[in-house]
């Protein structure tokens, strides 16, 4: 029999009969010819074609699993991909900020592969807050926290975990701006970790930035003011702002004449002055119920005096200042002593 349809260079003709016996051919082909490779195919897969520059690293997968893996912006060789344990991985980590936003091709032992990659940057914001507004009466304050995106793309979530049982998705105003009222506790400080997690626009990227928020419920003063007072016996406590410096702070003290003790606390610590004044009015003071230990009055009067300690951190923003008058006819002086980051 004659194949008259021809076959490509290279190629195999096959047909197809029952038997020698019965030969009559049922199906005649052709099968062009295949050049055998003398290297191995590679492939490379991964979970996701897209990756905010904070996430973990994640698994490729590779063959041969020895294959040399590589990565490219428009042609030019970037650090993304990281061994462990003998296993590839890709890490956004490692990706520079200037190919954010580009895709990322890959080789396997020299040969393109069909995956991409693309890294976006997180959000970038600063949270701050200014002065708390007190509301003594209803024991409450209002919080002005203010948002500055610092970074290229836009934000389009908000979502504020407020550290008192409240969150909110509150967008800031054009300023920035946004006000949450908190609830203080009569004599006592009270700190609130707030949250704010911010979601970039198309990416999907977020961030996180955390804030203390310290309010007082005692009457707040800045350390920069001057206290004086004259009348009846009591004991009286005040909380004094020494803002975010730091340094040596504290106050200075006078109790004239008649005695008074003079306590501040800071961050669980506490310096006390004990009794200072005359020493003509001990007699009084031990009637009054105050212990030998605590008189540190002289002849003539000691009354005037500082209390200071080194302001080491930030926060706490406040320290609380208490004067025990136990005679009447008190009259003593209280300034602040203000850091200023001359630690």
């Amino acid at each position: 029999m004659e194949h008259v349809s021809g076959v490509e260079p290279g190629g195999t003709f096959a047909m197809i009969y029952e038997s020698e016996a019965k030969n009559r051919v049922l199906a005649d082909f052709s099968l062009p010819y295949l050049c055998c490779s003398k290297k191995d195919p590679v492939f490379l897969s991964l979970p996701k074609n897209k990756l905010c520059q904070k996430d973990a690293p994640i698994p490729m997968t590779i063959v041969p699993l020895n294959g040399e893996v590589k990565a490219f912006v428009n042609g030019t060789p970037i650090p993304a991909v990281t061994q462990s344990g003998g296993q590839n991985f890709f890490d956004p980590g490692l990706v520079n900020a200037s190919y954010f936003g580009q895709t990322i091709t890959f080789t396997v032992n020299g040969d393109p592969v069909e995956v991409q990659m693309v890294v976006h940057p997180q959000p970038s914001i600063t949270l701050t807050i200014g002065t708390p507004i007190y509301d003594y009466v209803n024991n409450q304050a209002v919080v002005n926290f203010k948002v500055t995106n610092t970074g290229a793309g836009q934000i389009t979530a908000y979502q504020w975990n407020f550290g008192d049982g409240h969150t909110s998705n509150a967008v800031p105003d054009a300023n920035g701006m946004v006000a949450h009222l908190f609830s203080i506790t009569p004599n006592e400080n009270t700190t609130y970790h707030v949250t704010l997690n911010v979601i970039a626009e198309n990416t999907g990227c977020s961030t996180q930035v955390p804030l203390n928020v310290e309010l007082s419920g005692l009457q707040l003063v800045p350390c920069s003011d001057n206290f004086n007072y004259n009348g009846n016996s009591g004991a009286y406590e005040y909380n004094i702002d020494f803002g975010t410096d730091t340094g040596i702070a504290g106050i200075n003290y006078d109790a004239i004449s008649v005695p008074d003790r003079f306590v501040i606390e800071w961050n669980g610590q506490k310096w006390d002055s004990g009794f200072v004044g005359s020493s003509s009015f001990n007699g009084s003071l031990i009637n009054a119920g105050v212990s030998p230990s605590d008189i540190h009055t002289a002849n003539p009067s000691n009354g005037s005096g500082q209390l200071t300690f080194n302001k080491n951190t930030p926060t706490p923003r406040f320290a609380k200042v208490t004067v025990y008058a136990p005679l009447k006819g008190t009259a003593w002086r209280v300034s602040g002593i203000c850091p200023r980051n001359n630690n």
